[in-house]
Protein backbone atom coordinates (compact mmCIF):
# COMPACT_ATOMS: atom_id res chain seq x y z
CA UNK A 1 0.00 0.00 0.00
CA UNK A 2 1.10 3.31 -0.56
CA UNK A 3 0.06 6.77 -0.15
CA UNK A 4 0.75 10.42 -1.01
CA UNK A 5 1.18 13.23 1.80
CA UNK A 6 -1.55 16.02 1.06
CA UNK A 7 -1.14 19.31 2.54
CA UNK A 8 0.48 20.25 6.20
CA UNK A 9 2.19 16.28 5.37
CA UNK A 10 -1.48 14.32 6.33
CA UNK A 11 -2.31 11.22 4.59
CA UNK A 12 -4.83 8.72 4.83
CA UNK A 13 -4.39 5.48 3.32
CA UNK A 14 -8.48 3.17 3.25
CA UNK A 15 -9.11 -0.10 3.21
CA UNK A 16 -6.87 -1.88 5.61
CA UNK A 17 -7.36 -5.18 6.37
CA UNK A 18 -7.20 -6.12 10.24
CA UNK A 19 -3.08 -6.90 10.51
CA UNK A 20 -0.20 -5.48 12.50
CA UNK A 21 1.61 -2.97 10.39
CA UNK A 22 4.44 -0.73 9.79
CA UNK A 23 4.48 2.59 8.45
CA UNK A 24 7.67 3.52 6.28
CA UNK A 25 8.40 6.80 4.76
CA UNK A 26 10.57 7.51 1.66
CA UNK A 27 10.35 3.80 1.25
CA UNK A 28 12.76 3.41 -2.10
CA UNK A 29 15.58 5.60 0.12
CA UNK A 30 15.47 8.08 -2.32
CA UNK A 31 16.13 11.72 -2.04
CA UNK A 32 13.89 14.18 -3.99
CA UNK A 33 12.51 17.34 -3.84
CA UNK A 34 9.52 15.77 -2.49
CA UNK A 35 11.43 13.71 0.08
CA UNK A 36 14.46 15.48 0.94
CA UNK A 37 14.95 12.46 3.96
CA UNK A 38 16.19 8.95 4.15
CA UNK A 39 13.60 6.04 4.54
CA UNK A 40 12.33 6.15 7.84
CA UNK A 41 10.21 3.77 10.15
CA UNK A 42 6.81 5.15 12.05
CA UNK A 43 7.42 7.31 14.48
CA UNK A 44 10.43 8.98 12.27
CA UNK A 45 13.22 6.39 13.53
CA UNK A 46 15.86 5.34 10.53
CA UNK A 47 16.01 1.68 12.42
CA UNK A 48 13.31 -0.70 11.84
CA UNK A 49 14.23 -2.19 15.23
CA UNK A 50 13.41 1.15 16.66
CA UNK A 51 9.84 1.44 14.32
CA UNK A 52 6.58 1.02 16.55
CA UNK A 53 3.84 -0.78 14.88
CA UNK A 54 0.01 -0.49 14.40
CA UNK A 55 -2.24 -2.85 14.83
CA UNK A 56 -5.76 -2.37 13.93
CA UNK A 57 -8.81 -4.81 14.49
CA UNK A 58 -11.71 -5.20 11.84
CA UNK A 59 -13.47 -1.76 11.20
CA UNK A 60 -10.66 0.17 13.38
CA UNK A 61 -8.89 3.49 12.58
CA UNK A 62 -5.63 4.44 13.41
CA UNK A 63 -6.07 8.65 13.71
CA UNK A 64 -3.39 11.24 14.84
CA UNK A 65 -0.69 9.23 14.13
CA UNK A 66 2.14 12.54 14.10
CA UNK A 67 5.73 11.84 13.16
CA UNK A 68 8.48 14.56 12.62
CA UNK A 69 10.75 14.17 9.78
CA UNK A 70 13.25 16.83 9.54
CA UNK A 71 14.63 17.25 6.18
CA UNK A 72 18.22 17.27 5.07
CA UNK A 73 19.62 20.03 2.95
CA UNK A 74 22.33 19.84 0.46
CA UNK A 75 24.37 22.52 -0.74
CA UNK A 76 26.65 21.26 -4.18
CA UNK A 77 28.20 17.91 -2.66
CA UNK A 78 28.20 19.18 1.45
CA UNK A 79 25.19 17.75 3.35
CA UNK A 80 23.96 19.92 6.07
CA UNK A 81 22.38 18.36 8.77
CA UNK A 82 19.40 20.07 10.85
CA UNK A 83 20.81 21.38 14.90
CA UNK A 84 18.66 21.04 17.95
CA UNK A 85 18.37 24.17 20.06
CA UNK A 86 21.94 23.67 21.65
CA UNK A 87 23.73 23.61 18.71
CA UNK A 88 24.22 19.82 18.43
CA UNK A 89 23.55 17.50 15.29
Amino acid sequence: MRAAAREQGRFQIDSVEAGTYIIIFNYENTMTTRMPFPKLYYPGVPEREKAKTITLKHGESANDLNVVIKALKTIGSATILPQNKNGHL
